[in-house]
């Protein structure tokens, strides 16, 4: 029968041939070397760092915006809002006829009415001509 031995040249020589060990467990590596820690199998397949979940910026919809006496009004995302309300993580900062600024995370998101002028009916007051 055949007798294995691990000693010598020859013994190294004829366990990385056969599989059975990696270089790592044959000659030491220094310590402190990343190499040292890790086995053949966590080598081969290098660990991929978790990518931190990046949040979803919310979405706004402007519905309309209105005035009633001297205050502003709009509807997003069908809620009615005020300079100063709150509304998914912003804050309204203006509110101009057809037009919402909002500030999210230092930065300002214009919204716009999706109808144009053109397509906007034109109100006169009751008796006068157009």
């Amino acid at each position: 029968m055949f007798r294995r031995t691990t000693t010598g040249i020859a013994g190294v020589a004829w366990l990385l041939c056969s599989g059975l060990a990696g270089a790592q467990d044959i000659i030491p590596l220094p310590p402190g070397d990343p190499m040292a820690a890790q086995t053949r199998g966590q080598r081969a397949a290098p660990t991929q760092q978790a990518k931190p979940a990046q949040p979803q910026r919310p979405s706004w919809r402007l519905g309309g915006t209105w005035q009633r006496g001297a205050q502003q009004l709009a509807v997003v995302n069908g809620q009615t809002v005020e300079v100063g309300s709150q509304v998914q993580g912003a804050r309204v900062a203006a509110i101009e006829p057809g037009k919402v600024t909002l500030s999210y995370l230092g930065r300002a998101v214009v919204l716009r009415d999706n109808s144009s002028a053109a397509d906007a009916p034109i109100l006169t007051p009751h008796g006068a001509n157009p």
